[in-house]
This record gives C-alpha cells, sequence and structure tokens, in this order.
C-alpha cells in the first residue's frame, strides 16, 4: 500500500552527488541518472560513443526533434549536419516507433542510434543529456557510485546538523539562561562544537553564501562539508 516513491529525473541535469541530495530534500525517493553511467567502463557503447562525450564542449549538444516530432539533446555531428540539410531515406522500416511514418520521417532512427552506440559516430544519433559535456573522464561504475554517495552523504549531514543546531538554538531561547548553561553543558560533553558546520553556520566563516538556497549548504569560502555547486 502506500504512495509509491517519487523519482526525479532531469534530462541529465542531475549529474552529482550534490542534485542527488537535492532531489531528495525535495521529496524524492531516488532519482534516474543516465549520462554519468555512460561514460563508465561497464557500459556496453562502443568506446568512440563515450569518448564523445569526453569531448564534447557546450555547444555540441543541440535539441533535434526525433521522427515523430519528440525533441531530444544530442550531440552534433556529421548526421545531424546532413538531416538538417537533405533527410535521410528510410529503407526497410523497422516500425520501432508508434507514429513515425517512413514516406515521411527525415531518418530511421533505430539505425541511427545503431551506429552511433556501435561506434560510427559521425553516421548516427549520439543521445547525450544537458551536462554531457561535463564529462571528464571514463570511470568504473563502482567509482562513481561512491563518488555520487559520498557527496550526497555529505550534504544531507550538513543539513541535518544545521536542523539539530538551529533546534538548539530555539531550545535555549525558549528555556531561558538555565536552558541556556544546560545545552551549553551539553554541548562541551558533545565535544567542542566550533568545528560543526552547524556552529560555522551561526557566524562567521560558515556564513551562507549571499543568495543561496540554505538547503546547499555552502559557506562563503564554499567550504561546506568540502562541497562544491552541482
Amino acid at each position: 500500500g502506500g504512495d509509491p516513491p517519487r523519482v526525479a529525473g532531469g534530462a541529465g541535469g542531475i549529474f552529482t552527488g550534490t542534485d542527488l541530495a537535492e532531489c531528495i530534500l525535495a521529496g524524492a525517493g531516488g532519482v534516474q541518472m543516465a549520462t554519468r553511467f555512460v561514460a563508465t567502463e561497464e557500459c556496453d557503447a562502443a568506446p568512440a560513443y563515450k569518448e564523445a562525450y569526453v569531448r564534447a564542449e557546450k555547444e555540441d549538444i543541440v535539441i533535434v526533434d526525433s521522427p515523430v516530432g519528440m525533441p531530444g539533446r544530442a550531440l552534433n555531428n556529421a548526421f545531424l549536419r546532413r538531416i538538417a540539410e537533405r533527410g535521410d531515406e528510410i529503407r526497410g522500416c523497422f516500425r520501432c516507433l508508434k507514429g513515425c511514418n517512413p514516406k515521411v520521417a527525415p531518418y530511421c532512427i533505430s539505425k541511427a542510434l545503431i551506429h552511433a552506440v556501435t561506434g560510427k559516430i559521425e553516421e548516427g544519433l549520439i543521445f547525450a543529456g544537458s551536462n554531457a559535456y561535463r564529462v571528464k573522464r571514463i570511470v568504473p561504475v563502482r567509482e562513481l557510485m561512491e563518488e555520487l554517495k559520498s557527496e550526497a552523504e555529505a550534504v544531507l549531514a550538513h543539513v541535518q546538523s544545521l536542523f539539530v543546531c538551529a533546534g538548539g538554538m530555539r531550545r535555549a531561547s525558549a528555556g531561558g539562561p538555565g536552558a541556556s548553561a544546560a545545552l551549553g553543558r551539553e554541548d562541551q560533553n558533545r565535544g567542542d562544537l566550533s568545528h560543526r558546520p552547524c556552529a560555522g553556520a551561526a557566524g562567521g566563516r560558515g556564513r551562507r553564501r549571499q543568495g543561496r538556497p540554505a538547503h546547499m549548504g555552502l559557506s562563503d569560502e564554499g567550504e561546506a562539508g568540502g562541497l562544491r555547486p552541482g
């Protein structure tokens, strides 16, 4: 019973563990990612396909229409330029897309995708997310998962510490001097808080950057848990 978990997907917009954590904080039960996992050793796409991501610049990512008119992002290449100029004759239709009419479609998407994934990258359609240009190397899935996990956990732990700190301040304010003293003894028993994220957030170098959302947990120097904007 109950509602199914909400899964966030951003057409390549979820790229880092920080992005993942922000989705969790917004109420998502998980995220859907693809771009980062294309550039892994375990992905069965041809090496040339993966290297196209590594070499890509931001301006290489363009919006294209599928044969049924649905938009998507792809890396600009010789195939797309040829399609834009004169289209591509379709022979031996696979009937892979409902509503695709091979008599008027500009190209066969099955043929284009097969060419790309098998390494004929200048003859095929290289779908890519909006952040594909940020991929700089091909890594094992284990390494990528550890990176995403550690970044997300750091953000979530920092946000939790801010709530704990804020709760303590409210208790001290509501309880008067006696509660403040008790809270101080409790903090002392837990250890020095001067280096904790919530202590820094209350003043000094832990102040958040002007205009940043509170859940980002970024200090003026971007040092909160060693995090950087996603």
